[in-house]
């Protein structure tokens, strides 16, 4: 088997799981707004004795199981290596996030952009990979959209994004400790930072595949050359992202790309906007009394863990995320009619 006939089959592979992680994140976003509170509440009410094995209990509990395909955060996964011998259980672990991690695809399927692009590489692959690059770079851009959802579904429905997606046993006990706001703020500087990395390598393929900027070419011949439009286009990648500096996009494969990247600064921007409204929430929350009894989580009922707090914090907390997503789609609207 030749070199052009395992990266064929590669990327076929990258395409098919990347779909399949897109899938999931869609489940995800439907299991968060039937049972994202319910599940907030007994990681609330089980804060003190958290563990994995609780945790994952609390995810079946609330149909974790059922988000597709493997459940929420692939946690049936991470319960099955538990039990198997600990070299066996590694090499579980290590599997699931070298074949099915959302970072571990970004960094292949920038890979796969660069071999198929830069000059150096790109006559050794043909022209039957680079559809399949180009399919693996919009499952990019929707997997980020769907992760920056995710993000303003969790605050919406459960208060945080760390609670119900970041390993919420580590996430209770350390919240205590470090700080919620710390911890969210980690997730949103992750996106960002994936965003920008994935645009810079998407405008490079773009740029070589019939997408004509006015800003910029990438021409040179050599690795050392590609590696200098790489960084042109970071710097594109960036001027788009936080301002409305684009490489003036020239035709509708370039558009595209400049489109998808305002669509991931829109998205920031409203997870940046949700983040900061977790802080400002939590502490318009009054403090408990001294004189107020404590639950006894051990002989609550169901509807009483999950019954809101305030009905106005909650229903204020929704207001915020609505008024990040209609800003943002004003910004969004502005950045695209220049454009066009």
């Amino acid at each position: 088997m030749s070199i052009y006939h395992i990266v064929l089959f590669g990327s076929a592979l990258l395409v098919l799981l990347q779909a399949s992680k897109l899938t999931g994140t869609l489940s995800s976003l439907w299991w968060l707004l039937r049972h994202g509170r319910d599940f907030a509440a007994l990681l609330n009410a089980h804060e003190e004795t958290m563990s994995d094995q609780l945790y994952w209990e609390l995810l079946d509990q609330t149909a974790g199981r059922n988000v597709f395909p493997l459940g929420v955060l692939e946690y049936r996964v991470d319960r099955y290596a538990s039990l198997r011998r600990p070299p066996i259980g590694r090499i579980i672990r290590l599997a699931r996030v070298l074949f099915y991690d959302f970072t571990s695809f970004g960094v292949m399927s920038v890979v796969l952009l660069y071999v198929v692009s830069a000059p150096v590489s790109a006559g050794y692959f043909g022209s039957a990979v680079v559809p399949l690059a180009a399919t693996s770079a919009v499952l990019i851009v929707l997997e980020l959209a769907g992760i920056y959802a995710e993000a303003c579904f969790s605050y919406a429905t459960v208060g945080s994004y760390g609670l119900a997606y970041h390993g919420g046993s580590q996430y209770v006990r350390a919240r205590s400790t470090v700080g919620m706001y710390l911890i969210e703020l980690r997730t949103l500087a992750g996106a960002t930072i994936y965003s920008l990395g994935t645009g810079t390598f998407i405008f490079y393929f773009t740029a070589t595949h019939g997408g004509e900027f006015a800003a910029f070419t990438v021409a040179r011949r050599t690795f050392l050359g590609s590696l200098e439009d790489l960084l042109t286009c970071g710097y594109y990648a960036i001027a788009t992202f936080f301002t409305a500096d684009s490489p003036e996009p020239q035709n509708g494969t370039a558009r595209a790309a400049t489109v998808a990247l305002i669509a991931q600064a829109v998205s920031a921007l409203i997870l940046a906007f949700s983040t900061f409204t977790l802080y400002v929430s939590g502490r318009e929350q009054p403090e408990p009394t001294d004189s107020e009894p404590k639950p006894q989580t051990d002989t609550l009922t169901m509807s009483e863990l999950v019954a809101p707090r305030s009905h106005s914090h909650r229903y204020r907390r929704i207001g915020y995320v609505l008024g990040g997503l209609a800003i943002g789609a004003v910004i969004a609207r502005r950045r695209m009619r220049r454009e066009r």
